[in-house]
């Protein structure tokens, strides 16, 4: 169900921006069979292509998973969409069903022992915030690491490419909550 979402979202905004696939394509780095085949329903799309097409498209990443309307919002654990992540050991599941207009959205974000995963720098003005609920998660930012203990939060500057690392032999699981500036 979320992939034929994410396909619905990523036509609507291309059709909205007078794009072809070739240019999409051209500025996500993101071949045009993947894209056609999000866009049709036919494959998920993984949580790196998600960013290299929220990137090079201009939009939050959280505009793929929108939908119109939400008055009010319970999510249960059952009702976490996972994300597909090359990453061995790193689970991503997306959080609320967001909309259009919401300028932030959240990700439930678990690494197994020693696991780690880099994130490209995120869309213009963006801030992450990190929750940690379980375990210790190293993250490193302009070549710094900082280490979360679970009950810590911490926030900082996604325009940077940064590095979540769980360097423990325990699971450390975290909430990652992204802030898009509004203004655009």
């Amino acid at each position: 169900m979320i992939g034929k979402r994410v396909g619905e979202n990523l036509k609507k905004v291309r059709i909205e921006k007078n794009m072809t696939l070739d240019n999409v394509a051209e500025m996500t780095d993101v071949s045009k069979p993947t894209l056609h085949n999000i866009e049709t329903g036919k494959t998920s799309p993984s949580i790196d292509n998600l960013w290299k097409i929220s990137s090079g498209l201009g939009i939050p990443i959280n505009y793929f998973f929108s939908k119109a309307g939400i008055d009010f919002e319970l999510v249960k654990q059952s009702d976490l969409h996972p994300i597909a992540t090359e990453n061995i050991g790193v689970t991503i599941q997306a959080t609320f069903n967001t909309s259009v207009n919401d300028n932030f959205e959240i990700f439930k974000i678990s690494l197994s022992g020693q696991a780690e995963r880099y994130s490209e720098p995120h869309v213009d003005n963006t801030i992450e915030m990190l929750i940690v609920a379980r375990g210790a998660l190293t993250i490193v930012v302009n070549d710094e690491s900082h280490t979360i203990q679970a009950g810590e939060l911490a926030k900082f500057d996604a325009q940077v490419g940064h590095r979540y690392i769980n360097q423990e032999a325990d699971d450390c699981e975290f909430y990652c909550i992204m802030l898009y500036d509004n203004t655009r």
